[in-house]
């Protein structure tokens, strides 16, 4: 009698549960996100999240905390505290953050041009950081910057205003003073040709995307998109250096991801479409070789979409990416092995804007990961910023 009276009860309890999962209460309150038990060796655990309108984390080059949103986050203990908030502007992309020195570096969106800002946060002032970029009787935009994880060295790429392709790629150096850049090569580094038809009229050139600067700043990995296959676009694995040679770490790559370097310099790991049309990590040596290939869980859709960005972990021994449609969050060893989940978005029958994890980016200098979740309906609808701390 008591057994049936206890299995009764439990029944009622579980019961109640899902209903109270799937009211629009508790899915307006927090984040739909499972505890999910970690394999070993890996042990990581989730702070308590940040809700509001959060963009892609950008951690401090000098440690310190991160931006996001215009919101500087710090972490103290196991908690979370934003220690200011200030605003940009809507035409300024942030793409470096240094907290020790209270700058922001961003690119500014406007009209046919654009240019790099330095926003001094105690000031609360915009300064333009001129770069010394080719000159032309068209006027010149600035594309896809990225600064070195040391903040002295950006890679952008260049196209002029009433080309929609990028043919150019250029590495600068900012001087000591912060004030102005150098340009660390006499010319492009890498330069997509053109082909030829009659009458002297261009077919299209490829397209620069994506790049990446390795810790020392020495060399910059990017992609190259061109289309081989009037059906296809594939994407070249780039890698050149200030001695202005180029070199294509692997091809015809389907539906590519932003590269990332390892700590170290000695690889590349990155997200791509494998052969059974389902996305792949690959983590590939910066001579050439495949070190591994780990499935991601997430099946191919369109040939255009971004399958997001991988991240090492400071000490280089761990990579982070998303997976399983964008409902997990996972990572692999620098040898990719000892696959752990981290995180786990519930799946709720009838919800119509289902949750997503994005961005994930670990601190250069300690175990804590950043990343975010969002939302996949229409509208404005708030998204958290989480922190799993890893501990060996």
């Amino acid at each position: 009698m008591k057994k049936s009276l206890y299995a009764s009860l439990l029944g009622m309890a579980f019961l109640l549960f899902l209903a109270l999962l799937q009211s629009p209460l508790f899915l307006g309150a927090a984040p739909l996100l499972d505890s999910t038990k970690l394999a070993p060796p890996c042990n990581m655990r989730v702070l308590a999240p940040l809700d509001g309108d959060y963009t892609s984390p950008l951690w401090s080059l000098s440690g310190g905390g991160l931006l996001s949103g215009g919101r500087w986050v710090s972490f103290e203990g196991d908690s979370c505290r934003v220690l200011e908030e200030f605003s940009l502007g809507a035409e300024y992309t942030p793409f470096g953050f240094d907290a020790s020195r209270g700058v922001v570096f961003s690119l500014k969106e406007g009209g046919e041009t654009s240019d790099i800002y330095l926003y001094q946060v105690k000031r609360k002032e915009q300064r333009l950081l001129p770069l010394p970029v080719k000159k032309s009787w068209r006027k010149i935009r600035i594309l896809d910057p990225s600064l070195s994880p040391g903040g002295d060295v950006v890679a952008v790429f260049q196209k002029e205003s009433d080309d929609s392709n990028v043919k150019e790629c250029y590495v600068f150096a900012l001087d000591a003073h912060g004030k102005r850049f150098r340009q660390l090569t006499d010319s492009a580094v890498h330069v997509v040709k053109s082909k030829m038809l009659f009458m002297g009229k261009k077919v299209a050139y490829g397209k620069l995307r994506s790049p990446q600067m390795s810790r020392d700043g020495r060399f910059c990995a990017y992609l190259s998109l061109e289309e081989r296959d009037p059906k296809r676009l594939l994407y070249d694995l780039c890698i050149a250096g200030h001695d202005r040679t180029s070199r294509v770490l692997k091809e015809d790559l389907a539906s590519c991801g932003a590269p990332a370097w390892s700590p170290d310099g000695a690889a590349v790991a990155f997200k791509a479409a494998g052969e059974k049309g389902e996305y792949e990590l690959s983590i590939v040596e910066a001579g050439g070789g495949v070190r591994a290939r780990v499935p991601v869980g997430t099946k191919v859709k369109n040939a255009g979409d971004d399958p997001g960005n991988v991240s090492w972990s400071f000490d280089g021994e761990w990579i982070a990416f998303t997976g399983d449609e964008g409902r997990s969050l996972k990572v692999v060893t620098k040898k990719g092995q000892g696959l752990s989940t981290v995180f786990q978005v519930k799946t709720v029958e009838g919800v119509e804007n289902p949750e997503y994890l994005w961005e994930p980016r670990w601190s250069p200098h300690g175990p804590d990961l950043a990343f975010l979740q969002l939302s996949a309906g229409k509208g404005k609808t708030p998204s958290f910023l989480y922190v799993a701390r890893l501990s060996h």
